[in-house]
């Protein structure tokens, strides 16, 4: 009587907190929905080269572009070879220039590389620059040759790392175009307050920067000069831009002293472009924008040997792209940041109860009920410390990993018996099994529930364990449970067995397939095959959201067949390969960059796919069954 009241407790703990999770849940959903626009930028560099290639001015192509979709246009802080290249400045050094008669009469350094530019905005943007950068500047005004001078004591090849502004007659051009700019800052050796100060400030009265980029591994100003970057960040009024798969040291940070006002970038390099059709690069840019809320796309053109009319193929190439953003119900314009969801503690607590009552419950499924009381009670105690003294963003991982563990494992073993089922019963009980493994990953997302976490700023941390713990949980749980007493005994007669050869190549076979599942745990594809990837696209296409292959190909299939059999000894490795769906499916929650309607679309794919799979396993089953036992029958 005492063990049902105590469940039914447990239960109803776990049933609260997931309402609560719930709650959180649309909250999250309603901002998500509410921040639909997506920014479609493209390369200042490449429309000016595009644009002498095709003989027309920069604002021609760019009123083009406007009119294809495009929003904004990223300008890359310039650096010395790009003023050369462009014919703005040249460089030269002093020595030389002292025996040049037009220059000989002026004070300068022999040591001191000197730029040299007709260009009275390109000179005053140099030695702005310079001055903040560099400290040490000569400056001078060559009147009989119409050329300024700005100096510096670095050489040439030192200077070729700086950033020097950014082209202000574009910007502005850029600006009268209605099209918002986006801009790239360079890292500078030796970062002082004044040096980000008056750096920065040539940007000013640029009211139309949609978005603040860093072009570096290394932020300027990383680690100690932070503070200062973010305070002038914050003057233009834009998101800082999070570049996809590319790590940044100290932009995190950033973000975070900017109160998370961020936006996440989505680019296609030019060596990946060059092996991709349009449609393949939209694609993808639209699986960044639906799967993982991203709002700043930053697209190249494809290069002319790629292209039969360099102009009007990639202006149809971004056309296409646009409209498809359009149908799938975003708007075009300057990206903005998710709007705040606070975090109260008191919630936090109530989620994390629930966790501990669902470890209590798998702890209580196996016989131990005084251990789960005392286990339980010092969780509780253990969590409400974290929480109170200030500890949320560690004490929130922690419980979420312990939830991604806990609730596959409780799901499998609670509902998983001895006797078979049958077929629409055996659906039932997966059904269930997956309800159960939801409830622990709403619990999840009412933990997480964050922009931070929505932003990747802060993640779900133990992606590996979360993968490999249940299974092996799985397999200890039902020794126990149906080998009662004898289980320490199996145990012992185990570690006695001699090392075999076959005992070996069985290990080590084992360890192979674990490394394998666990590298495809995360996001990298680089154990996929080519066939695996046009399939995914397909039922990407097909589905909206692409089901994940552990869920619909194995571990749904499985333990449906599974539940069909009932447990067996013999069926171990069937419910070790059953237990990833579950698995995965709670792990797809974690993942907070993707949209919560995404997630649940996913998950609900990847069941009835799992469905429909099993119920064609579990016929091959029954016929070669039906086979075996007549050739049993003829053969007696």
């Amino acid at each position: 009587m005492f063990r049902q009241w105590y469940r039914a407790i447990l239960v109803g703990v776990v049933g609260v907190a997931v309402i609560v999770s719930l709650f959180l849940a649309w909250q999250r959903h309603q901002v998500e929905r509410e921040n639909r626009t997506v920014e479609v930028a493209v390369d200042y560099q490449q429309v000016k080269e595009l644009a002498a290639f095709k003989n027309m001015k920069e604002r021609e192509v760019l009123e083009l572009l406007k009119g294809k979709g495009v929003t904004g246009v990223l300008f890359k802080e310039q650096t010395l070879v790009d003023l050369e290249e462009q014919g703005q400045a040249w460089t030269t050094s002093g020595s030389r220039l002292a025996v040049d008669p037009g220059y000989r009469s002026l004070p300068l350094r022999m040591e001191y590389t000197y730029f040299l530019t007709r260009d009275a905005e390109t000179y005053r943007r140099l030695y702005e620059q310079l001055k903040a950068k560099t400290s040490l500047v000569d400056t001078f005004w060559v009147d009989t040759e119409g050329v300024y001078l700005v100096g510096s004591p670095l050489p040439s090849n030192v200077l070729k790392e700086y950033g020097l502004g950014f082209p202000e007659r574009a910007l502005r051009m850029t600006r009268e175009l209605g099209l918002n700019a986006l801009v790239q800052i360079k890292n500078w050796p030796e970062v002082t307050d004044y040096s980000i100060r008056a750096s920065l400030q040539a940007l000013e009265g640029y009211e139309h920067i949609s978005a603040v980029l860093f072009n570096d591994r290394i932020l300027p100003g990383y680690p100690d000069k932070l503070n200062v970057l973010a305070d002038e960040v914050r003057r233009f009024n834009a998101p800082v831009g999070l570049i996809e798969f590319y790590t940044q040291q100290g932009l995190s940070r950033l973000a975070w002293k900017l109160d998370k006002n961020a936006v996440r970038l989505h680019s296609i390099s030019q060596s990946e472009l060059g092996k991709m059709s349009p449609r393949q690069a939209i694609d993808r840019y639209l699986l960044a924008v639906t799967d993982r809320n991203v709002r700043v796309l930053f697209v190249r053109f494809f290069s002319p040997l790629k292209t039969k009319d360099w102009l009007e193929d990639n202006l149809n190439y971004i056309g296409q792209l646009t409209e498809t953003l359009k149908k799938r119900g975003f708007e075009l314009g300057a990206a903005r940041p998710f709007r705040p969801l606070p975090v109260s503690r008191i919630w936090l607590f109530c989620i994390g109860l629930g966790g501990i009552a669902g470890g209590m419950l798998l702890l209580e499924l196996i016989g131990w009920s005084r251990l789960s009381l005392l286990l339980g009670g010092l969780a509780v105690l253990v969590w409400a410390i974290l929480l109170a003294g200030g500890q949320v963003a560690m004490g929130r991982k922690i419980m979420a990993l312990g939830i991604s563990v806990v609730f596959p494992t409780l799901a499998v073993a609670g509902l998983l018996g001895q006797k078979p089922s049958g077929i629409w019963r055996s659906v039932g009980l997966l059904v269930l099994t997956s309800l159960t493994s939801m409830a622990g990953a709403f619990l999840i997302v009412g933990l997480l529930r964050d922009v931070g976490f929505m932003l990747k700023l802060d993640q779900f941390a133990g992606v590996k364990l979360s993968f490999l713990a249940p299974p092996l949980l799985l397999f200890f749980v039902f020794l126990i449970k149906y080998r009662e007493k004898e289980w320490l005994k199996w145990f012992y007669d185990f570690l006695e067995k001699p090392v075999t050869v076959k005992l070996v190549l069985l290990f080590g076979f084992l360890a192979l397939v674990g490394v394998v599942y666990i590298n495809r745990s995360g996001n990298e594809t680089a154990l996929v095959s080519g066939i695996e990837l046009k399939v995914r696209s397909l039922l990407q296409e097909i589905l909206i959201a692409r089901p994940r292959t552990k869920e619909f190909l194995i571990g749904h299939p499985l333990l449906l067949t599974l539940f069909y059999l009932g447990y067996r000894e013999r069926w171990l490795p069937l419910l070790l390969l059953g237990s990833i769906g579950q698995v995965s499916l709670i792990n797809t929650f974690a993942h907070i960059h993707t949209p919560l309607a995404v997630s649940l679309l996913r998950t609900f794919n990847g069941l009835w796919l799992g469905i429909i799979a099993g119920l064609i396993l579990i016929a091959l089953y029954r016929r070669f069954a039906d086979l075996g036992s007549r050739y049993r029958y003829e053969k007696e």
